[in-house]
């Protein structure tokens, strides 16, 4: 039961950053045959000790036997900083203090003496099931050590990403005492250097799931439009498996329901017996006559429940949305001289759109559902037609909204190495895979979402082979949506020409297809590429940040609106920002809204 010693602690080794972690995949929450999420919350309050150094952990403090009367209490979820424990830290370029970074030789390396940790607490009741349990953190910030009746259960490294594991045999009857040991800084933190506030703790939802034996492990939908973008086309691929025992012969139930709620159709399918730790896949395809489209106007949502029972009983139900709708750029067209073009569900879509930070003044990354709609509802009665994810994967609420009320989502892995771009990534084999881990997560997780039109690789993390790979891992599971990177500048990782801040003089040249220096940034010492007109003919541009209107700004907007009206090729562009990055402090009964600085950090 005691925890092995390690000669390096996962959060200094770089080639370890996710242990025992779960195939992320999109069937989403099992529900019962009432239609109940199979799902039990452990959010609430947590036993939680605060420790400035992470060589201050105390031996033992997960197992059984200790109390930890030591610990105070926290709320789950939360980031601990808001709370009131440890400091705010924001910074752009630079990275946090814990992280060497000018001395590139030691890179990557953690000063520990001064990086914070979080040690928490929590017991649950467990009566025994059939069922495995797995256990879900949808984000802890930066990493989690997972510990469950004073047994290591697993790791992972990557922030805004959900994670999964199986904890079924480490469960007992009765009182189960769960503890997590939270990393503010590890060697994966050096790929999480956004411009934001530096924030620590679980700080999204916790869950325990229990799914049978045998159960969905994967649903991947593709839809399409054809004949004029009057019929949708459904293909399905729903991946079953065997965990924990062989399974005897099933049946699957599929039922396909209209935006009304009326069943268009209902289809069955023997399962032979499996082998315990096997999967099956099973091809399901669906073809709608005068389909109602998905698009921002007329968010139309189909259903599909997939159903799995031997005999009378249900073993696993899964109930997903479906938004048939089509996204795909069209090159510029040398008889007509138009294009290139952005088309969604076959005509030009004009991006008018915000980067959003999952982020607000009283609850730091833990933004409530409410106020994520609340954004949302503000989005659509202003005219705000798509949502950047600047510069990580939201919470899994936030894409069911965007589904239901129609805003359109560049969905952006969870990278961004500003201050090191010259370095990391690049094309260094112990920076790509964790690149590839977050990557996979985010796209396996979010690919059934019709919200979700972008896959973004990144944010300001330089070039290299690394963008490469993350492409070709995106296009191996999906290949239906166009991938954006900003710094590509030969446009061999991006499919989308794409700039921020560009001034209004190279606006023009770019509409007309002119030669242009592309993305002076700090990783080409501000020279920049030359972007030859053939590098980009064929790609519509975007400006994936401009209008910076933090504080008072926001000048010569109307210029960059008639562009996008001018040239077919300018496809419009994300406003920085939603809204500013601030905590809410208070004082002696007076209120501060306070930034960078202000927390002496």
């Amino acid at each position: 039961m005691a925890k092995a010693k390690r000669v390096i602690p996962f959060y200094k080794d770089p080639s370890v950053f996710s242990v025992n972690v779960l195939k992320p995949n999109a069937a989403g929450f099992p529900y019962d045959e009432a239609g109940r999420k199979k799902i039990v919350s452990l959010n609430g309050l947590w036993k939680f000790k605060f420790l400035e150094s992470v060589l201050n952990i105390p031996e033992g403090y997960y197992l059984p036997e200790n109390t930890n009367d030591d610990f105070g209490t926290i709320e789950v979820p939360s980031e601990w900083q808001i709370k009131g424990y440890g400091v705010p830290e924001y910074t752009n370029v630079r990275y946090p203090y814990a992280l060497e970074s000018k001395r590139k030789s030691k890179i990557p390396y953690i000063h520990e003496e001064i990086a914070p940790c979080g040690l928490y607490v929590t017991e649950f009741d467990y009566a025994p099931s059939d069922d495995n349990v797995l256990l879900d953190f949808g984000g802890i910030n930066q990493a989690g050590e997972v510990y469950l009746n004073g047994f290591f259960v697993g790791y992972s490294e990557d922030t805004f990403d959900s994670v999964t594991y199986d904890i079924t045999k480490y469960l007992k009857p009765g009182k189960n005492k769960l503890a997590v040991t939270v990393y503010q800084f590890t060697t994966s933190s050096y790929l999480e250097d956004q411009d934001m506030w530096r924030l620590a703790g679980i700080f999204r939802d916790v869950n325990l799931v229990y799914v049978s034996k045998l159960s969905f492990a994967d649903v991947h939908n593709r839809t399409d439009l054809r004949d004029d973008f009057s019929t949708g086309v459904l293909n399905s691929k729903i991946t079953l498996r065997a965990m924990g025992a062989d399974s005897p012969a099933a049946k699957l139930i599929i039922r396909f329901k209209a935006p009304n709620g009326d069943l268009i159709g209902e289809t069955k399918a023997d399962i032979p017996p499996m082998k315990d730790g096997s999967e099956r896949a099973v091809e399901y395809a669906k073809t709608v006559k005068e389909v109602l489209a998905w698009s921002g106007e007329f968010p139309n949502l189909y259903t599909l429940d997939l159903i799995l029972a031997v005999g009378a009983k249900v073993l696993d139900r899964r109930i997903l949305k479906v938004g048939f709708r089509n996204v795909r750029i069209v090159p510029y067209n040398d008889e007509t001289g138009r294009g290139p073009f952005i088309l969604l569900n076959g005509r030009p879509y004009m991006i008018k759109g915000v980067n959003r930070h999952e982020f607000h003044p009283d609850y730091g990354h833990a933004v409530p559902l409410s106020i994520t709609e609340k954004d949302i509802v503000l989005c659509k009665q202003n005219n705000i037609n798509s949502i950047r994810t600047s510069h990580y994967p939201n919470s899994r609420g936030f894409y069911d909204l965007c589904d239901r009320y129609g805003i359109l989502v560049m969905c952006e892995n969870n990278l961004e190495t500003h201050g090191l771009a010259k370095h990391i990534p690049s094309s260094d084999p112990m920076w790509i895979a964790p690149c590839v881990y977050r990557i996979t997560n985010m796209v396996q997780s979010y690919k059934n979402h019709p919200s979700i039109v972008f896959w973004s690789l990144g944010n300001e993390s330089g070039t290299g082979r690394a963008f490469d790979v993350m492409r070709q891992t995106v296009l191996g599971i999906d290949n239906s949506r166009p991938i954006h990177y900003e710094p590509d500048t030969r446009l061999k990782a991006s499919d989308l020409y794409s700039e921020m801040y560009t001034l209004q003089t190279k606006m023009k040249k770019i509409g007309k297809n002119k030669q242009v220096i592309h993305c002076r940034a700090l990783w080409n010492n501000m020279m920049g590429s030359v972007m030859k007109p053939s590098y980009y003919k064929d790609r519509p541009f975007i400006l994936c940040e401009y209008a910076h209107c933090m504080g008072n700004s926001l000048g010569n907007f109307g210029d960059y609106m008639d562009d996008f009206k001018r040239y077919d090729r300018l496809h419009g562009g994300y406003i920085w920002d939603f809204a500013d990055q601030s905590i809410k402090r208070v004082r002696d009964g007076v209120t501060e809204w306070t930034y960078g600085g202000d927390w002496g950090d």
